[in-house]
């Protein structure tokens, strides 16, 4: 009602909480920036009397069970568990685990949909699954949606010749509600489907970005994360299974393609964004890592592999306590 009064531009700015735009089907009406799958997720929380608070660490948890599973898949149970207590070390994770944003719960979901994805030991991948855990990655992060593709293309080429299309097929059907139900919220808020609380998006994206972003976000994992991530480009030679150790990659790859033109930040935090690549880039180094350790020492495979693991993690909980994460409360 305020803004019945008020008489300068813009007013409804004057009046907006942190994280709120005047919605601009109705200006009088205050909407959220930030996309609605953190929001719903915390809404059931809520309707079920559990703090939604626990939503985010929650996922944070999944995400770190996820890479096992996705390690183990990928190579083998040791790879798994190591690429896990990595993940639980890494900067990046453990400033975001305990913030109530999006950045943990995106990573859970495109995990989730990575695990159901590839084939498991015996049987077959889980497609409609799939689609489902990347409807809500979508909900949670629209802006990743071309991860949908990386994993429809998995889908198209390593499935079986008779059940090709019908693995894409059932993936998508899977994706169909998140983005049906994402497309009705934009439109309800902002007056398109394909509208965001963020604004312009050519505002927002620019090919003058690319290049400043690529330099930064590569600099910050190598400072953060060590240069032990690079070990991971070489994993599709030498895992058990490197048809999956590409999807890792795919997925990695093009989770900071959506974000090299995307605006620039000056902050090492802002590698949350890469947070879905992160654990899958730990999976693939940590793969080759076990790799030439049974190259090189076949018989000291396991305390070599634990002492190279153990290093790393005290590197990169130093790293994290130097860079304030734990600080937050």
């Amino acid at each position: 009602p305020l803004l019945r009064d008020a008489s300068w531009a813009n007013a409804g700015l004057t009046f907006s909480p942190a994280g709120f735009i005047p919605s601009p089907v109705n200006p009088a009406l205050l909407v959220p920036i930030c996309s609605p799958g953190l929001s719903l997720v915390m809404a059931a929380f809520r309707a079920l009397r559990v703090s939604e608070f626990l939503v985010v660490p929650l996922l944070g948890a999944l995400a770190v069970w996820l890479t096992y599973a996705i390690g183990r898949r990928i190579d083998r149970p040791i790879t798994g568990a190591a690429a896990a207590l990595l993940v639980v070390c890494s900067p990046t994770f453990l400033y975001q685990v305990v913030q109530p944003m999006s950045d943990v719960p995106a990573m859970a979901w495109w995990l989730l949909a990575v695990v159901w994805t590839i084939e498991r030991e015996g049987g077959s991948s889980r497609p409609g699954l799939a689609g489902l855990a990347a409807s809500m990655a979508v909900l949670t992060r629209p802006n990743l949606a071309p991860l949908t593709v990386v994993i429809a293309v998995y889908l198209r080429v390593v499935c079986g010749r008779g059940s090709r299309a019908g693995s894409v097929v059932r993936f998508g059907a899977g994706l169909v509600p998140g983005v049906l139900l994402l497309a009705v919220i934009q439109n309800a808020m902002y007056g398109s489907p394909l509208a965001t609380g963020y604004g312009n998006v050519d505002t927002m994206m620019a090919a003058g970005h690319v290049v400043p972003n690529l330099g930064r976000y590569l600099e910050w994992l190598l400072e953060t994360h060590t240069p032990l991530l690079l070990l991971g480009l070489a994993a599709p030679a030498v895992v058990r299974q490197p048809r999956h150790a590409w999807l890792c990659l795919g997925i990695a790859g093009t989770t900071l393609a959506c974000y090299l033109p995307y605006r620039v930040f000056d902050d090492w935090w802002y590698t949350r964004f890469l947070l879905p690549a992160i654990p899958l880039l730990i999976v693939a180094s940590v793969a080759t890592l076990v790799a030439l350790v049974e190259r090189f020492a076949p018989r000291l495979q396991l305390p070599v592999t634990a002492a190279c693991v153990a290093a790393v993690m005290t590197l990169w909980i130093t790293t994290a306590r130097a860079r304030h994460a734990f600080d937050l409360s």
